[in-house]
């Protein structure tokens, strides 16, 4: 199907729901073609998956909000204490170095534990749509925390500066960027692609896909701002699904490990 058909309905990219680990999925049409699989094929896959195995992803999320929750927690000290100081002091100087302080602290941070933990959250679900079915869990969550640690910071460091540059152009321009990052952090993970490499590839498939991308990303955002509203269960359930929905889509478009679009 191309960028200008309906991308919510079936079409020449049949979804199998007896696909790897009993989880549904696409055939890779690959990136030198306008087919793409639709939408709703894949975000319905995702769903059946997760009425099925709701536990194990829930606990790949609950080993990410174990992380996440006080690691934050001790970043945000760090950096508002200083701050806070600096304010009661009453010291126009001082302010503003506490000013910097609590940007840059709070930048370095969520770098250093949100890189590995997003990696981590991603990589698991991409084994398991690989077909380890054993490959979900706290435990397996835990243990994939260190892998490309270097790539897993830089390319959170890079998301967060192109996300910046894009709220100079406001509400939409912050959208836009996250659509155009949206298949980068699947080719870092599924194909091993450098940070330069997984955001370029991402940025030209939706740049010659834009519509497709609009549904395909909008949906995953929607379930992300849904679990948002849903104290702690929300985002233990919700991240887990938009990665697993997310990497569906860039294994229907490149293929898995093993595919021959690895390099493209």
């Amino acid at each position: 199907m191309s960028d200008s058909s309906n991308v919510w309905d079936a079409g020449d990219a049949a979804t199998d729901v007896s696909g790897a680990a009993g989880a549904g999925s696409v055939k890779a049409l690959g990136p030198e073609t306008n087919e793409l699989p639709p939408v709703a094929d894949m975000f319905m896959a995702t769903i059946e998956d997760f009425k099925e195995n709701w536990a194990d992803h829930g606990m790949v999320g609950l080993g990410m909000l174990l992380i996440l929750i006080p690691a934050v927690s001790v970043f945000m000290l760090v950096g508002f204490v200083p701050y806070v100081a600096a304010i009661i002091s009453e010291d126009i100087a001082l302010i503003f170095a506490g000013l910097a302080w609590l940007m840059v602290s709070s930048i370095v941070g969520m770098a250093l534990v949100m890189g590995p933990v997003m990696y981590a959250l991603f990589s698991i679900e991409n084994s398991y749509l690989e077909g380890d079915t054993e490959a979900l869990g706290l435990g397996g969550f835990f243990s994939r925390l260190g892998e490309r640690p270097v790539g897993a910071i830089g390319y959170h460091v890079s998301a967060s500066g192109l996300g910046m540059v894009g709220v100079l152009f406001f509400i939409i321009g912050a959208f836009i960027v996250q659509i155009a990052l949206s298949m980068a952090l699947p080719a870092m993970v599924v194909h091993k692609m450098g940070v330069v490499a997984a955001i370029t590839r991402s940025a030209s498939h939706v740049k010659d896909h834009f519509v497709w991308h609009l549904g395909f990303w909008g949906l995953g955002f929607v379930v992300v701002a849904i679990a948002g509203n849903i104290p702690f269960v929300g985002y233990a359930f919700g991240m887990p699904f938009f990665a697993n929905y997310m990497l569906r889509g860039y294994r229907a478009v490149f293929g898995g490990m093993d595919s021959d679009y690895a390099a493209y």
